[in-house]
């Protein structure tokens, strides 16, 4: 896996049994392979470029299918097995665009998403068979191709007893609603707003840091109610569910405009990190009371924004709800999404449906990805 913030790979060796609402999995190695800043900083050009150069593009994607591949193999001599060990490999790609929102294009409206890392690369460097490209069956169904992740936590997190929300906080946050002895049927997700990026955007202007470690900068900060409105007034904010977002919306382009908008106002960066958190945490909140839900007996969490105090501590000032890390579930944080698109390959490869509907708004559930076998 690697997702919105492009900080690099997370590679984890499972163990599977089953499939559908009985699989069941144990983590045998994980391993995140972080990225040279050169590569984060290439990847994150393509990805908010308005213009691409199509032949080096062509080129970045046989590139990244190569680390994949290189992180795959590694991950292996680290732990101890071959190749011949694995059954196969899920690889989500690294996404470059995401464009859920239909746009007439000569007489058609048509949606896309585009994910670099061709699965056929990794599984001829790696022999083994790869599954990737799992979002594009769900778009040509009429779905947002996201979040995937829903199907993972209705497996692993759903509960007889408590309603909970499940809470992951990348460069993007996303949330499933996960009510007591739910069906997949009865499952709704999709992406709040931003979680880390806008952040991570703001230390890097203001603070020359990569992002902001434990919250600390934000917790100097006043929040500024104005810039605070402003920022909520935002249209993605009242659009209605299913939807998803990324950094084609709230990426660059939008935190340039809004250093436009506070190029006159007497706003110091401490306060805008902190009202660009407390951001994070209302439009969270909202996204947990949209449709007049009451809150979780339980948020569990994931992802980087996980280890933001000034985050959690935000959410836990506004939910009344017991906030728990994935980890506390037997649920590895950081390894989650990883996690996730192995039991979604092994979904497709035994012939199942891997979309929640309630979270996509795909016409229908479909097999997803692509299957690359090696010759043998």
């Amino acid at each position: 896996m690697s997702g919105t913030s492009a900080d690099g790979i997370d590679a984890v060796l499972v163990s599977l049994s089953g499939c559908g609402p009985n699989t069941r999995y144990e983590i045998k190695a994980f391993h995140s392979f972080p990225y040279e800043p050169w590569l984060r900083n290439t990847i994150l050009d393509f990805a908010q470029s308005e213009y691409i150069k199509l032949d080096e593009l062509v080129r970045f994607d046989s590139y990244l299918a190569n680390r994949f591949a290189q992180a795959v193999l590694d991950l292996l001599d680290q732990s101890g097995f071959l190749p011949s060990d694995i059954d196969f490999i899920g690889s989500h790609g690294q996404t470059i665009r995401h464009l859920p929102k239909p746009v007439t294009m000569f007489d058609s409206t048509p949606t896309g998403t585009l994910q670099i890392g061709d699965p056929s690369i990794i599984c001829q460097k790696c022999g083994i068979t790869t599954v990737g490209d799992f979002r594009i069956a769900d778009m040509a169904q009429g779905g947002q191709g996201a979040p995937l992740i829903p199907i993972f936590d209705f497996i692993t997190l759903r509960s007889n007893k408590f309603y909970r929300v499940v809470l992951n906080i990348g460069g993007i946050a996303n949330i499933t609603k996960l009510t007591p002895a739910c069906s997949i049927d009865n499952v709704t997700a999709f992406d709040t707003g931003p979680g880390n990026m806008l952040i991570d955007l703001c230390c890097q202007h203001y603070f020359d840091t990569p992002f902001d470690r434990d919250g600390k900068l934000a917790s100097k900060g006043t929040i500024n109610s104005d810039f605070l409105q402003y920022l909520l007034n935002h249209p993605y904010f009242s659009l209605p569910i299913p939807k998803s977002t990324g950094r084609e919306e709230f990426g660059n382009s939008f935190f340039t405009s809004l250093l436009d908008y506070l190029k006159d106002k007497d706003i110091p960066p401490h306060d805008i990190l902190a009202t660009l958190t407390r951001f994070t945490v209302e439009t969270i909140v909202s996204g947990i009371r949209m449709g007049g839900d009451s809150d979780p007996d339980q948020l569990i969490v994931s992802g980087g924004g996980l280890y933001n105090k000034a985050i959690l501590n935000g959410l836990g000032n506004m939910l009344s709800s017991e906030i728990l890390s994935s980890d506390q579930e037997g649920i590895h944080p950081d390894a989650k999404e990883a996690i996730c698109f192995a039991i979604l390959a092994n979904e497709t490869l035994c012939g199942h449906a891997g979309n929640v509907i309630g979270a996509t708004g795909a016409k229908m559930p479909v097999i997803l990805g692509k299957i690359c076998r090696p010759f043998s």
